[in-house]
């Protein structure tokens, strides 16, 4: 019926307008005009259906010290030189880590005088027992080097199974035991000062410490003594006195997986036990420990902060892109609530806009368009013919026409950002990683853009489609550069090489007044609520 009174009114079946028949009445035209208007009316109807919303960026939470986290990274961001930080951050995630009985965490590192002790011991002992199964045989050449210091230092992973008289083994904690302990019930930034609040000594300086990613595979009493069915995933948690800046590496929920060899001035250990008060077989000289409760605990990172999204945006820090991820952190906090289209504007959409007589009459122009623009696109003629498909091929100035009419506006950057990582949740659209294939890319070999309607799997959990592929989207966001401004576009297109461009952080910027074949619109509105 659309397509009929559409035919009627002067305009084919694919959309687009034609001059009124000769011998049609002269009183068509207000005919025409009228249902012009009903036209409007008619899709004003579909715009709030087709839409999905976006609340205000969420606040910090009262109880969380995301915030600190965030603006300590960022503050000093620029003394990172490699992406050593950024997998930190990554090895951190926000969960709940349960410590199933009470344990009990030396106070201090392993000593110089305790290491003597073990030396000697182990020259009767049997140390077969104690090893673990993957120790290179090499690796007994140098077990009595030392440095002289205070804390045992130097000391690779194989050197760390500790046998208890008259009860179970113990050895080093795992790396969640040791966050546990850094972090404590309140999840603690840093341990801070000489002694954490529970009087555990230097988790945060000096030496970062020798952890396990797993415990023990079965505890049974045939092989208390024994460390062959351990997984190990070797980490060093925590600050030392190398790595800079300080006040990033000393972080609480830093962990750093090290190959298990490895030996430096900047490693050493403690040990866990399951009960207090042990004496081990060399006399550990003063061997106080600290008892962590048996209980649930959150470590990591909490989840509201900002820093994990903006880290993963970017495939390494450097000098360049500090400012850029400065910029981006201070965008993800000023966001305010809006709505989306679910699909970039069609063909069929777009011609309600070219023959809209408020459009030639310039009531949706930006007050700065250039005389004599003209609002038809690129290759205009071949595109009438597919009018589901994405329009392409507009400038800003149409762009911007094009979302005023529907009462909508250009994204800022940050917004387009937001919906494109589903409120910084995910690197892309559907999730972290990339398929050759699903995007609307250059990979695809497509020579135009595809239906607006037919997404494949660029789909967000929301259902907004094609972010990631079939038309880069003007935004209302600028940069100054080589004397003159440029107006951005966020996302890949159906001409671009989709793996490299689909980071976050990627953008087009372009003169306003270029018709690129690979950029088209999406309308966002303002919303409350």
């Amino acid at each position: 019926m659309l397509l009929r009174l559409w035919e009627c009114c002067g305009f084919t079946a694919a959309g687009f307008y034609h001059e009124y028949a000769p011998e049609r009445p002269a009183d068509d035209g207000c005919y025409r005009d009228c249902f012009a208007a009903v036209l409007l009316q008619i899709h004003r109807y579909f715009k709030d259906e087709d839409a999905v919303f976006f609340s205000a960026a969420e606040p910090y939470r009262a109880d969380s010290n995301a915030r600190l986290i965030d603006e300590t990274v960022i503050q000093h961001l620029d003394k990172l030189n490699d992406g050593r930080f950024a997998q930190i951050i990554r090895n951190a995630p926000d969960q709940t880590t349960d410590i199933t009985h009470d344990i009990y965490l030396q106070s201090c590192e392993v000593r110089q005088g305790d290491y003597y002790n073990f030396l000697s011991w182990s020259k009767q002992a049997d140390l077969s027992t104690y090893r673990h199964p993957d120790e290179p045989a090499v690796h007994q050449k140098h077990i009595k080097s030392f440095t002289g210091v205070k804390i045992r230092q130097r000391v690779s992973l194989f050197i760390m199974p500790i046998h208890i008289a008259g009860r179970q083994a113990a050895g080093l904690p795992t790396t969640d035991e040791w966050r546990v302990a850094a972090q404590g019930k309140d999840r603690r930034l840093y341990p801070w000062g000489i002694d954490t609040p529970d009087g555990i000594r230097d988790l945060g300086s000096g030496v970062s410490e020798w952890t396990v990613l797993s415990a023990p595979v079965d505890s049974s009493a045939d092989n208390v003594n024994s460390i062959s069915n351990l997984r190990i995933e070797s980490v060093l948690s925590g600050g030392n006195a190398l790595q800079k800046p300080y006040q990033l590496y000393a972080m609480a929920f830093t962990a750093q997986p090290t190959a298990p060899g490895t030996r430096s001035e900047y490693a050493g250990f403690r040990c866990v036990f399951d009960s207090p008060d042990v004496v081990t077989r060399w006399q550990t000289i003063n061997n106080q420990t600290v008892k962590i409760n048996a209980g649930a605990y959150r470590t990591g990172i909490p989840a509201d902060s900002r820093i994990p999204f903006l880290l993963s945006s970017f495939p390494e820090i450097t000098r360049a892109n500090v400012d850029s991820i400065r910029a981006m952190y201070r965008r993800l906090l000023n966001t305010q609530g809006f709505r989306v289209k679910r699909h970039e504007v069609n063909v069929w959409e777009f011609m309600f806009f070219l023959y809209d007589p408020l459009t030639q009459l310039g009531v949706y122009d930006h007050p700065e368009r250039p005389a004599g623009h003209d609002y038809t696109p690129y290759d205009w003629d071949k595109q009438v013919k597919h009018p589901m498909s994405a329009v392409y091929g507009l400038d800003w100035w149409t762009a911007y026409a094009v979302a005023a009419r529907e009462e909508g506006r250009l994204p800022s950057e940050e917004q387009w950002l937001r919906v494109y990582t589903n409120n910084y949740t995910s690197r892309m659209p559907w999730g972290t990683d990339y398929f050759e294939g699903l995007p609307a890319d250059r990979n695809r070999k497509l020579y135009s853009t595809e239906s607006s309607f037919a997404p494949g799997n660029d789909i967000t959990p929301g259902g907004i489609t094609h972010l990631a592929g079939n038309v880069s989207e003007w935004t209302d966001s600028f940069i100054y550069q080589n004397g003159r401004y440029e107006m951005i576009a966020k996302g890949t297109n159906y001409l671009l090489p989709g793996k490299d461009t689909l980071r976050p952080d990627f953008r087009l910027t372009l003169s306003p007044h270029i018709k690129d074949p690979g950029t088209g619109v999406r309308i966002f509105r303002d919303a409350s609520e």
